[in-house]
């Protein structure tokens, strides 16, 4: 029997994990520097979300575990190669997030930042799956996803042959990169479990621990009885999908619903836009104050520094975190008004509208067209309103791009009775003629006094 560790979760209970999986991933400098990663960007708005990328990973790991285990159950399939299959499986689970970028997703775009091209061609260098490169042509994976697979291969590549994975499919998990090779239909799936554009593993846990982490009232998914439905087989045309057993079609359903919630009304909210809008331009004012060509953010999100200390001017960068960043800054607080703004949460702006709600209420006469025009020049407008009205301030006008989902066609399969049978088919989506469109602008709290008055000025400019 192989012995193993457990970890006390609020969301999940215990979590078991292999000891040699400990010693190898989790006792590491690299994985350990996710305790100090907050999960999200919410506490502006939830003061206890205090909760960081270290437990999602490990609630992660948990879920794909407890995936294989009804994956095995339910699909013959997995009997003939299912250890290298698990232990890659696992693996990818626990190093999906390993080189996220500080601060959520707010600065993840850095780790390209005028590299994007070097970036990918080092990971497809590591890889000796002669097809990968032409594979991940066509996939899209975040920047915080190609530099965890990066790390994967690079850091724990050993570790991962010790404990009897495959690196290359590791890779390929992180990334959501699937195999043009028709043979590779149970890896596929695999692949989707953990980085798909449905369901997966990942998402199931952040829409649970976010949830809990909150404390909003958002619907209850029971993930029991989710994962205990999966089963791989193959469909009509001999092609190799996953399936949901017809007892979960609630819980799928409530999974879209509760990942909906979360992205409407707290990870969009404007108060956690705001917040983000604030660290993002104060840090990038320090970057131009204390570099060129942004060379200081990119020293800050490099691979390099994940494995080594790299000093740039007066500063050393080393596995940097949340309290990095919020290091640097607040050393420059005298040089950058948004950073006092940030660290005293006395917010000089307001939103103008706080919901979409109220922006289709104040705006639901325009058409998506007319919109866009608004939003593009309503800083210039708004800057006008209130240099001739005598109010100090500057306006801050931000898109809000809100990641609501809806099951397409083909994305989810469910098994009744041995019939293959599409999601979409059973619960048709209605047709959405609300544009997704969305933006708040921010104005300095003495002018909302003439809040209506702005808001008729700003309807001109459709």
């Amino acid at each position: 029997m192989q012995a193993n560790k457990l970890f006390r979760d609020p969301v999940h209970g215990y979590i078991s994990i292999p000891i040699d999986f400990c010693v190898s991933f989790l006792d590491n400098k690299i994985f350990q520097r996710l305790r100090r990663i907050e999960q999200t960007s919410m506490r502006v708005l939830y003061p206890s979300a205090h909760h960081d990328r270290f437990s999602h990973s490990l609630g992660v790991f948990y879920l794909g575990q407890t995936a294989f285990k009804y994956l095995k159950e339910n699909s013959p399939c997995l009997s003939s190669k299912s250890t290298l299959l698990e232990k890659s499986f696992q693996i990818a689970c626990l190093l999906h997030d390993c080189a996220h970028s500080p601060f959520s997703h707010t600065f993840e775009k850095y780790y390209i930042l005028n590299r994007n091209e070097e970036i990918k061609t080092r990971l497809i260098n590591n890889i000796s799956d002669k097809n990968f490169k032409d594979d991940f042509s066509s996939s899209l994976p975040s920047p915080h996803e190609i530099v965890s697979a990066i790390v994967a291969v690079e850091n724990f590549r050993d570790k991962i042959a010790e404990n009897g994975g495959d690196v290359n499919l590791i890779a390929r998990m992180i990334t959501g990169c699937l195999f043009s090779d028709s043979s590779k239909g149970v890896e596929n799936c695999l692949i989707s479990l953990l980085n798909g554009s449905a369901i997966d593993v990942d998402k199931l846990d952040y829409i649970i621990r976010d949830t809990w982490a909150s404390g909003v009232n958002n619907v209850k998914i029971d993930e029991q009885r989710l994962l205990s439905s999966l089963l791989i087989r193959k469909d009509k045309d001999g092609v190799f999908k996953v399936f949901f057993k017809k007892h979960a079609l609630n819980v799928i359903h409530n999974v879209v619903e509760g990942r909906n919630f979360l992205y409407e009304w707290v990870y969009s909210h404007h108060k956690v836009e705001y917040e983000q809008y604030l660290i993002t331009s104060a840090l990038s004012q320090l970057s131009k104050n204390k570099s060129e060509n942004d060379d200081f953010l990119k020293e800050l999100f490099s691979i390099d520094v994940l494995y080594e200390n790299k000093k740039f001017g007066d500063f050393n960068f080393y596995l940097p975190s949340d309290g990095d960043i919020i290091y640097f800054l607040k050393n420059n607080v005298n040089e950058i008004p948004e950073i006092q703004e940030l660290l005293s949460r006395d917010y000089l702006n307001k939103a103008l509208w706080k919901t979409k709600a109220e922006y289709n209420h104040y705006l639901f006469e325009i058409d998506d067209v007319g919109r866009k025009k608004i939003y593009q020049r309503s800083f210039n407008k708004l800057k006008k309103i209130l240099e001739n009205r005598g109010i100090e301030g500057n306006p801050v006008v931000k898109e809000i791009k809100t990641k609501l989902i809806t099951i397409k066609k083909d994305e989810i399969f469910i098994d009744i009775d041995g019939d293959e049978v599409s999601y979409t088919n059973l619960f048709p989506e209605k047709e959405d003629n609300i544009s997704r469109f969305y933006f708040i602008p921010y104005i300095p709290k003495e002018a909302f006094r003439i809040k209506k008055e702005i808001i008729r000025e700003l309807r001109k400019l459709k």
